[in-house]
Formats: C-alpha cells, structure tokens, sequence
C-alpha cells in the first residue's frame, strides 16, 4: 500500500518557489523515492516466503536490511530501475534476523545485545497494535488467524518512510538516513548547510541533529503510523479493498477504494493512538502522524508546531502551509470519475471527518463507540463486493452497524456525520 505521506505533498514543496531550495530538493527526492516503492515491493515479494500462520499469541519477527545504500545511489547505478533484473543483488529482503518473539535478540562480537532504537520500537508497536485488535476487537493478529507480524528495517539510507507490503505481507521501515543500526551517523558539512538555509545560521549543531536524526526518523516508528501501515494488512486481508477494480484497471474505481482504505487505516491508527495513551474523543490528538514534518521544518519557516501533522480529522487551519490540503466536506473533493487514478490521499479527509464527528457526538472512548462501527463494517462480507466499495457504499454499511450496535440512536449520530460531510 501507498507510503502514509501524500505524494501531494511533496509535489507542492518541490514546485512551490517560495520555500528555500534545500526543502524543494528534500521533497523531489521524497518523490523519487516513491516511484521507486512499487519495485521494491516486487522485490520483496520474489524473495520473501509468506509469513508463518495460525499463532494463538502474538507472534512477530524483525529483519534488517542493514542500510546498505541509498536509494539514490541505487538510481544512479542502475539507470531506470525499472529495467533492475535482481533487486536481491541490491537489497536482500527480509534481511538479517534481529528480533523476535521466542526471545532471539542479535547479539555483536562482544556477546552484548546490539543497541538498535529502531528494532526495539518496531517490536514494540507491533505488540501494542496486536494486543488493540486483539483486547478491543477479538482478532488475532493482522488476518484474524494468527499470522506472524514481520518488518524489514533500516531499508535504503535516506528513505523517510513506512510502507505495508501487500503482496510480501510485512512492513518495511525506512530511517531518514540517520542511523545505519550501529550508531548515529554524523551530519556532513554539506547537509548542515542544507538544514541551515534559509534560516539565521546560528541554529545549534546538536539541535539540527535532534531534528534530523529524532524528527523525521522517529517519525516513522510512530504509534499511528505503524497503526495506519498494519490496519492496511487488516483491510487487505478483511475486504481486499480495490484488488479487484486494480485488476479491471479501472483507475476511478479503484482509487475510490484506494481513498476507503486510506480513510480506514487512518481511522484505526488515531484509535489505537487513543487507546495506548487512554484518550477520549474529547481528550485525544485528532492529528495523524504528528512531527512529519520536522525535517521540512528545519530547512524552512513555512511550518511550525501546530501544523506538523500529515494529515488531521479536524478542519485544518486556513493557511497556505497547513500540511492538509486534502477535502474535508464532499462538495471540495475532487471527483473519482474525472479520469485516471487518484491519489487516495486526496479525499480520506471526508469519511475521516464524518468518523470525527460522530465520536465526538457519542463521547467517551473511541473505540467502544464509532470504533465498533467501523470495525463491523470493515469485517461485513458486503464490503468485499467491489460495488459497495464507494463512499456511498460505505456510508450506507456503516449505518447499517451504527443501528444494529447502538440503535436509533448510533444510526441518527451517524446520519447527521455523513450529512456533515456532504454524503
């Protein structure tokens, strides 16, 4: 599935004339890296065995890719990837064995564990989402049958980014190019000038670093991206969410189903973000994947604090930096029938704000109330039909749950949502 950046994004950082030269080269080398990702993934899946199954715990492997190389250096020594025979001679998907669940940790030469930030995260986050689906839903693991969840870390210096592998069935973690699974690296002279620019020049070595190393790398070990990344596993394996239209080649078709699944791994990341800090829907950060910025932040004063978000449930603020460009009301959306595919990234705001909404009419937590909504109807076989997989398709299964769970009630919180919204 689609890395959880918008490319939309960095499309309007490359092509907008009034940010510094150093943040429009960070966001086309950000696109570059994306066209690159479909590759990687037939990569992965040709090398890869499907992970293990029917697990009655929580069951997880982490490989690492060992940051080997750029994925630059990877497009100027091949030329045209696409025309690359063996991805395995580049990039040995899984990788190295560094951790799983029967104990194994990697150990180096001195027999002392291998400090890696990003293996510990990783393991982590995905106990935390297994136990999410497990304790709030009843499902076990990512299929509902005890699959083994698996990553691939550290792949490619320089690549700021998390994907779902739907056809290798894993993760695979990139890690800005700021640690290589033996220590932070350095900041060469050329890159401290490129954060510098456009800024005062006095910024503090040590707190360029943070921003860099901590900012955008952390950024991919968050708890509601690796939620978002893994519920596309779940849909996957749920609804199969546009494989069908995909196969049809029917881009306007397919990217309405596209736009559902994003909407939906958006919608299970924020509960799950909820759920691990004990949040309501009065309480809780309504903002998906918080800090994507900073790296951008650092190269620019365009953004600040308030908007360093991917994307949010909310009505983002009326500015020309805010992050979230994308509708959040049916009348603004760019029309899936306008030809071609779209980028599903560009109308997920407007089911995700009507899932807003109604938790904030139902109060409380979210996911004992519109969570159990949408997880019904994510798990409702009518959402495998590749007719129902519209907004409007979707809207009337929701409802259809909102009435069984909650009654008259549930089902006219959810009516004035969708109204809310245009549909």
């Amino acid at each position: 599935m689609c890395p959880h950046p918008p490319t939309a994004i960095y499309k309007s950082i490359a092509e907008n004339p009034e940010l510094p030269q150093a943040a429009r080269d960070a966001a086309r080398i950000e696109l570059e890296h994306a066209e690159l990702q479909p590759l990687l993934q037939k990569a992965a899946a040709a090398t890869i065995a499907p992970p293990s199954g029917g697990h009655a715990t929580f069951t997880c492997t982490i490989y690492s890719l060992e940051n080997k190389e750029t994925l630059e250096n990877i497009r100027q020594r091949n030329g045209d990837p696409s025309k690359i025979t063996n991805w395995k001679e580049i990039i040995a998907f899984p990788g190295i064995k560094v951790q799983d669940t029967t104990g194994f940790v990697i150990k180096g030469p001195d027999g002392n564990v291998v400090n890696d930030p990003a293996r510990q995260l990783t393991f982590d986050r995905f106990q935390a989402v297994h136990k999410f689906y497990k304790d709030v839903f009843g499902r076990n693991s990512i299929d509902g049958n005890g699959v083994e969840i698996r990553a691939s870390i550290h792949l490619a210096r320089g690549y700021n980014n998390a994907y779902w592998d739907t056809e290798a069935h894993q993760m695979v973690f990139g890690d800005s190019g700021r640690f290589d699974g033996r220590g932070w690296l350095e900041l060469t002279p050329a890159e401290l000038a490129a954060l510098t620019a456009g800024k005062d020049g006095k910024t503090a070595e040590k707190d360029i670093r943070h921003f860099a190393s901590m900012g955008a790398w952390m950024n991919n070990y968050d708890i509601d991206t690796i939620g978002h990344e893994l519920t596309h596993g779940v849909v996957q394996f749920s609804a199969a969410l546009g494989q069908k239209q995909h196969e049809a080649s029917n881009g306007p078709t397919a990217s309405e189903a596209d736009t559902l699944n994003e909407h939906i791994a958006d919608c299970f990341a924020i509960m799950l973000k909820h759920y691990v800090n004990r949040h309501t829907a009065e309480t809780g950060n309504w903002h998906f994947s918080p800090g994507q910025w900073s790296a951008f932040a650092m190269r620019s004063n365009k953004w600040d604090e308030a908007n360093n978000y991917c994307r949010t449930f909310t009505i983002p603020p009326n500015i020309k930096t805010s992050p979230d460009s994308g509708a959040k009301h049916w009348r603004n959306a760019r029309r899936f029938d306008e030809g071609g595919y779209l980028d599903p990234h560009e109308n997920c705001g407007i089911p995700s704000h009507a899932f807003y909404l109604a938790a904030l009419q139902f109060r409380g937590n979210t996911w004992e109330t519109v969570g159990k909504i949408w997880y019904a109807g994510l798990t409702d076989k009518e959402l495998s039909l590749p007719e129902n997989q519209t907004f409007l398709g979707w809207k009337r299964i929701t409802l259809k749950h909102a009435e069984k769970i909650f009654g008259a009630r549930g089902k006219t919180i959810l009516e004035n949502a969708w109204s809310n919204v245009g549909l």
